[in-house]
């Protein structure tokens, strides 16, 4: 996914942010019409964000006519779900029929010469979120806040649902929010010391 490869290029798995030092050690010192070094040409500030790494994977092989594979809209939903703790038994099998009713049957990467298309991760959890709201009949009327309001059970939320016999409206909204919480401080860490890095 092209969010692994962000998150291995944050992790320095991927010399993303490091490539400038080999090329400078293979280019050799600037020359003197061009005193500009490898390290201000070519060294990244940032990753790339997941929309333009598709956009841009997209837009190079339409370039040089490769065929990229479909993705598999299985492994990627049932992914999410182990991510998010979510009952995968009991969701997966509808937002795969959801996926066969409103989707080509090829899921492509985003970008393409005549139309604008959502990245393959949003359109896969726009699917996934439909199928939980249909499961779980979540229709809004001030459901998200009134979960919110129930603090007393939002530390049981974070467990793991599938130990639990069946997790009602309120139940899964709580554990979302705590699971969201979790992932953002994850987050906030990894683009902190990204940045005492870049500096």
């Amino acid at each position: 996914m092209p969010s692994d490869m962000i998150k291995w290029a944050r992790e320095g798995k991927l010399p993303y942010f490091s490539a400038f030092v080999e090329l400078e050690s293979r280019l050799g010192e600037p020359p003197i019409a061009c005193p500009i070094s490898s390290s201000s040409m070519f060294r990244p500030q940032r990753a790339l964000s997941v929309h333009k790494l598709e956009s841009y994977a997209s837009s190079f092989a339409q370039f040089i006519g490769l065929e990229l594979p479909p993705v598999n809209f299985y492994a990627l939903a049932y992914r999410y779900l182990e991510k998010l703790s979510l009952p995968i038994e009991k969701i997966l099998p509808y937002a795969c029929r959801i996926y066969e009713w409103s989707v080509s049957p090829d899921l492509w990467l985003s970008l393409s010469k005549d139309y604008f298309r959502l990245p393959t991760h949003v359109c896969v959890v726009s699917i996934l979120v439909v199928a939980i709201r249909i499961l779980y009949n979540i229709h809004g009327f001030g459901e998200w806040e009134k979960s919110l309001s129930h603090n007393d059970s939002a530390k049981d939320s974070a467990k793991d649902p599938n130990e639990q016999h069946e997790l009602d409206c309120t139940g899964l909204l709580q554990h979302l929010h705590a699971v969201y919480n979790e992932i953002a401080d994850i987050h906030g860490k990894i683009v902190y010391f990204q940045y005492i890095y870049v500096v």
